[in-house]
């Protein structure tokens, strides 16, 4: 191990993680709300590293033909009580039964709940929640685009306020 870390230390690695837990479905992830995302941030130093990076929350897997889920789901992440990062899967509420909900109605309930964590400060303030939580004061649908977008923000935005302190 310790010829290892010699060597890593020797060729200026960087450690490239993918801890992202994929599911086959994103009503999966109403039994498995929260998680630990990475302490990468922490330890790659220990390790010795010269750096770090991850996939973000788009994970390593390319899909090159995609169709839409039944649930939406939005996948942010948060610093934890030890500064490891956290991430949340915050899922749109089951279509009932004698109806189903628009994309619409399904992102103005989930962004209500990922309102709600704002508002209670578990999740830092980033333009990319920003964004979000804009398009639910307007009451709109901003499309798979801008939300994939503004996830993306939040976690780079979220990561930079984590490696600055």
């Amino acid at each position: 191990m310790r010829i290892l870390r010699q060597l890593i230390k020797a060729q200026g690695l960087i450690l490239l993680q993918d801890p992202f837990t994929r599911l086959p479905r994103n009503s999966y992830y109403r039994e498995y709300p929260d998680e630990l995302f990475t302490r990468s941030h922490l330890t790659y130093e220990k390790q010795g590293f010269t750096g770090f990076g991850d996939f973000s929350l788009d994970s390593r897997i390319y899909y090159d033909q995609g169709y839409p889920d039944r649930d939406l789901c939005l996948h942010l992440v948060y610093p934890g009580d030890e500064q490891e990062l956290r991430v949340h899967h915050f899922v749109s509420p089951e279509d009932p039964e004698d109806a189903r909900l628009s994309q619409k109605e399904k992102f103005l309930q989930l962004i209500g709940e990922v309102d709600s964590w704002a508002k209670a400060g578990r999740l830092p303030e980033t333009l990319g929640l920003g964004l979000l939580l804009k398009a639910y004061q307007e009451d709109r649908f901003p499309g798979m685009g801008v939300i994939r977008k503004g996830v993306i923000m939040h976690h780079l935005e979220t990561m930079g306020m984590l490696l600055s302190d």
